[in-house]
């Protein structure tokens, strides 16, 4: 390209001018709390049954797509599959961990308390890393449902 010509604008207002005229175009809407709420429910629903986040991404970006919505910065929807993911996954932790007898509480943790560094309390271990959250469903899936004993 020839150094003689500047890529920009010297109006703002022509940028969102032109902004408005590509979405016409397109006929895609701009990103709003209602694009945000239809990608935070396909999200959420598909968080029951998937983990990765970029999968959860992929949901988000294929619901605005379909409903015809302008795609947001990678971040946001990053954000938002983070927000949702972490809600959906502390609430199956929390139906699995409400329904076990205090007896297995205690089993599961004598088997985390092994494993765990000196000094790091058992909470922030189970609350701040989904990998041991889900390895704890696992072990209680594995000791009720097999019928492992201590």
């Amino acid at each position: 390209m020839p150094s003689e010509i500047v890529l920009g604008y010297e109006n703002n207002k022509t940028m969102y001018r032109h902004r408005v005229a590509i979405r016409e175009y397109l006929k895609v809407n701009d990103f709003d709390k209602n694009a945000r709420h239809l990608a935070a429910l396909a999200v959420h629903e598909s968080a029951k049954v998937m983990d990765n986040p970029a999968d959860l991404i992929n949901v988000a970006i294929g619901e605005l797509i379909k409903q015809r919505y302008e795609l947001p910065g990678f971040y946001t929807l990053d954000r938002l599959v983070r927000r949702i993911r972490h809600l959906v996954n502390q609430k199956i932790f929390n139906f699995v961990i409400n329904r076990l007898e205090q007896e297995y509480i205690e089993y599961i943790n004598s088997l985390l308390d092994s494993i765990r560094p000196k000094g790091l309390p058992l909470l922030i271990i189970s609350s701040s890393y989904p990998s041991v959250q889900l390895a704890i469903i696992s072990m209680i899936y594995l000791y009720t449902s097999l019928g492992w004993k201590h």
